[in-house]
């Protein structure tokens, strides 16, 4: 084992000198969504980090991929720890020694040559437009209302398709000018996989595109919403422009009393799953709730976990490319969404969706029996 004081200064400026502070209290291996289905390590991970240490042990370098970086271990850190930016810091420290998960260096060689993580090409980014001919914004001298971010797996995943045509039909629908950029990687993946010289190379093109907009940009994914609200400006990549995801523009519509909703026959009992990236990095919270609420005859149930205190659906940190061994945490969360007794379930993740989803294929439920995107309740129950 050997200590390095460089590592360790890197490690806590990586955790904006929070990494000092830990006492080995244990709470985050006990938090730890990974813990559910094995061993965490955290704790013995935090300890590495205050030495100095880089790990030669090889679950704690699975522990360090594995890490979805949900953010449950700070929410619970009495010392207020900055964990997952040490994870990353490791990670940046075992790539640059290349080592990495194998499917997370596919994923950015993908993302190196083809321009996205999924590897699709120009033709399949042109049946998207097709299929979305009839709200890509035509040649006209309006200025848009609206720019609309959506997430580059729109392109081939239905799922994403769907929240994506939803916001868009829904601004539409109110009368709102509209534009959707073409699909383009957040580069979350990147900055996930601690790949800093390749993030602030990709960090011009996002420059190049947001920095013309002038008009009010609006994300679909929590994880494009946190890299260009948090990650980029640290880089010099900054708008003019508000940015805001497409939940906050719901409620703001809701309130100014713009969007009329009806009620069905049935009364709908929803629960909401709040997606990391939106409660815990971004504080989005009250904003899905206040438009379910106001959604006639539904009730409104919460989970066990909810809010900043919310459980991961297993595909942050660049999970969603990656295979889970074992239980799925989907599983787990699908199960709390059952115990309510709601009968749907609903989100504002693109990549939650898709989680639960291809979980409710092989899960038993006694009373979920739909899963969806919250524009998608919307623009279903709009006047």
């Amino acid at each position: 084992m050997r200590i390095s004081y460089e590592i360790r200064d890197r490690l806590m400026r990586k955790s904006s000198n929070t990494l000092g502070l830990c006492f080995q209290c244990g709470s985050c291996t006990a938090t730890c969504p990974l813990s559910v289905t094995s061993s965490a390590y955290i704790r013995k991970i935090i300890k590495y980090a205050q030495y100095g240490v880089i790990p030669e042990d090889e679950k704690i370098i699975e522990i360090l991929w594995r890490c979805t970086t949900c953010g449950m271990c700070v929410s619970s850190c009495p010392r207020g720890v900055d964990i997952p930016s040490i994870i990353r810091g490791f990670r940046e420290i075992l790539s640059e020694r290349r080592i990495q998960d194998h499917r997370i260096t596919e994923t950015l060689w993908r993302l190196y040559e083809a321009g996205n993580p999924w590897g699709y090409g120009s033709g399949e980014i042109k049946k998207f437009r097709l299929s979305m001919k009839d709200l890509f914004e035509e040649k006209t001298s309006h200025k848009p209302d609206y720019i609309i971010y959506s997430c580059c797996s729109t392109v081939i995943d239905p799922v994403s398709q769907k929240m994506t045509r939803s916001v868009a039909t829904l601004l539409k629908r109110l009368g709102f000018n509209i534009k959707i950029l073409d699909p383009m990687c957040c580069g979350d993946v990147i900055y996930e996989a601690g790949e800093i010289a390749f993030l602030e190379e990709y960090a011009q093109k996002i420059f190049d595109v947001i920095s013309r907009l002038d008009s009010t940009l609006i994300t679909v994914s929590p994880h494009t919403h946190y890299m260009l609200k948090r990650v980029y400006p640290e880089l010099g990549v900054k708008t003019n422009v508000e940015i805001i995801h497409y939940t906050q523009i719901l409620k703001e519509l809701i309130d100014k009393n713009k969007i009329k909703l009806r009620s069905s026959d049935r009364e709908t009992v929803v629960t909401y799953h709040d997606p990391c990236y939106l409660a815990r990095y971004l504080n989005i919270v009250e904003e899905p709730r206040s438009v379910i609420e106001n959604i006639p005859g539904v009730k409104f149930v919460e989970m066990e976990h909810s809010r900043e205190n919310t459980l991961c659906c297993g595909a942050g940190g660049g999970r969603i490319f990656s295979e889970e061994t074992g239980v799925r945490l989907a599983r787990y969360r699908l199960k709390e969404a059952d115990d309510t007794g709601a009968n749907m379930m609903t989100t504002a993740c693109q990549f939650c969706v898709r989680m639960f989803v291809d979980e409710m294929k092989i899960f038993s439920s006694k009373y979920i029996n739909n899963i969806t995107d919250l524009s998608e309740l919307i623009l279903s129950r709009l006047e």
